[in-house]
């Protein structure tokens, strides 16, 4: 029932003008953190064993929301884990029983609004998101990014197909871009995993903005959507699709086509950013990747949001088994210096200077502060050297 107030009040203050909604965000904020306080004071304990990749045991603790769980157990675990212990906890016993069951684990994900999250020990955890936002300039874009060999390919299919667009505001539109783009595609991309947002939601945030779809000259149909609002000088992709979710569209162009066109439109009614929607924190997620390609900054979510959330993430025991989890999946993490990358190596050998360059060229990305690089062989003095002798260094070892 309060996650039902809750959304009905998000509902509504989006609805509000924009200055009244700056009058009364700070007594919806209090109320919100009310209602959290009430609504959210037990949460979910799981533990979880099974084989990495590579074929080496993993155990890992899941505390809280467990809205990422499913996303994360597909990146720790090739086949269906063991769940070895379920619980419900109350808030105030998160960290001493993640401190009781350190022993037994070697991972430790904590998923809790951010309101609760500061009452963690700081030095305890790393601490990212489970979302976070890349953010295009677009004069930047014009005048280095479509340059760029990678997006001149793209855009030869753009042309090669002959995709063009419409912006429209008609809710059979909407209806007709959800049923049969958004939600066949998310279903196809995530399976289990997926989680949809809700007509209704959808509905809000396009009522505000607008619907671009694109067309080909070969389809007698639509072939992708978005939808997108403007926030001052931002235009806001909320969601996107593909006709009956087929992912060879995407290989066509058809993505590529959605960004270029919603790119030219953005820059012809006067927007300088376009907030391309969330991506996950990890360097080698395919929607991340995407967005870097096209030049996207990634950074934190600024945009009033009553459930914004904290993932915290403990390694209990550096074997096997965590390093085949680090080293397939480097991901961003949020220290006093902004966002940071973190890349494990378990090369047998120290890792060189010319390692250090290439890590630096496939895993950093516009709006990282630097890359923290963790290595069990150690480094070459070279490249100790290499990084020391920089003024501001992109990368720590």
């Amino acid at each position: 029932m309060m996650r039902t107030w809750m959304q009905s009040l998000e509902a509504g203050y989006d609805l509000l003008p924009e200055k009244v909604r700056e009058e009364v965000s700070p007594w919806i904020s209090r109320f919100r953190k009310g209602c959290l306080l009430i609504g959210r004071c037990r949460v979910d304990l799981c533990q979880f064993r099974g084989k990495t990749r590579n074929g080496s045991e993993l155990r890992a603790l899941f505390i809280g929301e467990n809205l990422t769980q499913p996303y994360l157990l597909a990146l720790l675990y090739p086949g269906e884990p063991v769940k070895e212990r379920t619980d419900k906890i109350f808030l105030w016993e998160i960290e001493p029983r993640a401190q009781e069951l350190a022993g037994e684990v070697d991972l430790i994900f904590i998923e809790v609004n951010e309101l609760y999250a500061r009452f963690l020990s700081p030095n305890a955890f790393l601490t990212t998101r489970p979302w976070l936002v890349q953010v295009l300039d677009i004069p930047d874009y014009f005048e280095k990014v479509r340059k760029k060999d990678s997006i001149k390919r793209d855009l030869r299919k753009v042309r090669k197909y002959r995709y063009t667009y419409e912006v429209v505001t008609s809710l059979d539109q909407l209806t007709y871009f959800y049923e049969e783009m958004y939600r066949p595609y998310a279903e196809s991309r995530y399976g289990k995993r997926v989680f949809l947002n809700d007509f209704q939601k959808m509905a809000r945030y396009f009522k505000k903005g607008a619907l671009l779809l694109t067309k080909r000259a070969d389809r007698d149909h639509y072939i992708s959507g978005r939808v997108f609002y403007p926030q001052r000088d931002t235009l806001v992709c909320f969601r996107a699709g593909l006709w009956h979710g087929d992912r060879t569209l995407a290989r066509q162009g058809a993505t590529a086509a959605l960004n270029h066109f919603t790119i030219n439109w953005a820059r012809e009614h006067g927007y300088r950013k376009i907030e391309f929607g969330e991506s996950r924190p990890f360097l080698t997620d395919g929607v991340f990747q995407f967005k870097k390609r096209w030049g996207a900054e990634v950074g934190e979510d600024t945009k009033v949001n009553w459930n914004h959330c904290d993932l915290k993430i403990k390694i209990c025991r550096l074997h096997a088994g965590v390093w085949d989890f680090l080293r397939e999946n480097p991901f961003i993490f949020i220290s006093g210096k902004g966002l940071n990358g973190l890349v494990a190596v378990d090369d047998p050998e120290p890792i060189s200077a010319e390692t250090l360059r290439h890590l630096n060229e496939t895993y950093h990305s516009p709006g990282l502060a630097r890359l923290v690089v963790v290595s069990q062989s150690g480094f070459a003095p070279e490249a100790l050297a290499a990084v020391n002798s920089e003024k501001n260094p992109r990368m720590i070892l």
